[in-house]
């Protein structure tokens, strides 16, 4: 490498530090040509997970680091957020306990979450007013933190958004006057643990451009993310109704077995309202049903050691690399989150 030229050194690097800041950390400390030469590249992927006191910790360093070299200035256009802590209770390793004593050992733990956004939500909200202007692709998993002060901020060059049980408590746009995603092109909701309801009707105003919209792990049919779905796919009933969301000619839909469910029936109906929402969905436009995904069943033998938001985590930062490496991750209809 000491041969090639620095320009294709950078090139390369690019090519390289796609998984979360490792590749990018190693190659700085090879030599101090190495260095500078991938310097460009040093945070073009960074994924920061499970250590709130981290967050804070890499804003400094991004901070100081940006103006390192003269006429270069690295940027996130990459990032993987996860606000969820894995170490949780281990309610899925084996031997299982009872699924009452599982359910009230990890609402316990959500109750120990709920001052994290006292304490560290403003080190979070600094950090997406720091990043937001550059993203390409964001993936974002709640961690039910509480108290999360809201951040003023828009990503202009945004066009992959995935959100894990919701949008970001600091991201509020029923508060925004200001298109907030107005490049975005894709957006995978996923419902894992307690979603909260997604109003695609918003993202008429915050992302018009939007192409493509899949929902992995629907539980519920009588939700805002299902009556919001109806009425974005659907057809226009008068002409002077105009479409919500123009451009979007793709949806896919991942129904998934609850683990316990009130309504026995539930699942079923899911699938009939889906059905019903497809066959009446606008001319031009795609809506996949994916099979029915048991989340009881196994998924690989990883499963059978992850603690449940270690699954999660793993899942969707593996979704996030495919697709920043340039892979079809969920947009495959074979995807199963």
């Amino acid at each position: 490498m000491d041969c090639l030229p620095v320009e294709l050194v950078t090139e390369v690097a690019f090519l390289a530090c796609t998984d979360g800041g490792l590749t990018g950390c190693s190659l700085s400390l090879v030599s101090k040509r190495i260095r500078d030469a991938v310097y460009p590249a040093r945070f073009h992927t960074v994924a920061l997970a499970s250590d709130p006191e981290a967050f804070s910790k890499f804003l400094d360093v991004y901070r100081e680091q940006r103006h390192r070299l003269p006429d270069t200035t690295p940027r996130v256009r990459h990032l993987f957020l996860s606000l969820l802590p894995i170490e949780g209770e281990p309610i899925y390793r084996r031997p299982r306990p009872l699924l009452h004593n599982a359910i009230r050992a990890y609402e316990e733990h959500l109750r120990n979450l709920r001052d994290l956004g006292e304490r560290h939500g403003a080190a979070v909200c600094a950090l997406m007013q720091e990043l937001a202007p550059d993203l390409e692709t964001f993936t974002f998993i709640r961690g039910e933190w509480k108290n999360v002060p809201a951040v003023d901020c828009t990503f202009p060059r945004l066009r992959e958004l995935t959100i894990l049980d919701g949008m970001p408590e600091f991201l509020r746009l029923e508060d925004s006057s200001q298109s907030m995603f107005p490049r975005l092109e894709r957006l995978h909701a996923v419902e894992f643990f307690h979603a909260r309801p997604l109003d695609l009707c918003q993202f008429s105003q915050h992302a018009s451009h939007l192409t493509h919209f899949r929902c992995s792990g629907m539980h519920y049919v009588d939700t805002v993310t299902m009556g919001s779905l109806r009425l974005v796919t659907g057809r226009l009933s008068s002409e002077d109704e105009s479409l919500l969301l123009p451009h979007l000619r793709q949806v896919v839909v991942q129904p998934t077995l609850m683990k316990y469910h009130g309504d026995l029936h539930g699942p079923n109906r899911l699938c009939v309202e889906l059905k019903a929402c497809a066959g009446k969905a606008r001319s031009g436009m795609y809506f996949h049903i994916c099979a029915q995904h048991n989340t009881l069943g196994p998924i690989d033998t990883r499963e059978e050691t992850d603690t449940a938001p270690e699954r999660c985590i793993r899942k969707a930062r593996e979704e996030w690399m495919q697709r920043v490496e340039g892979g079809s991750g969920c947009w495959a209809e074979e995807y199963l989150f």
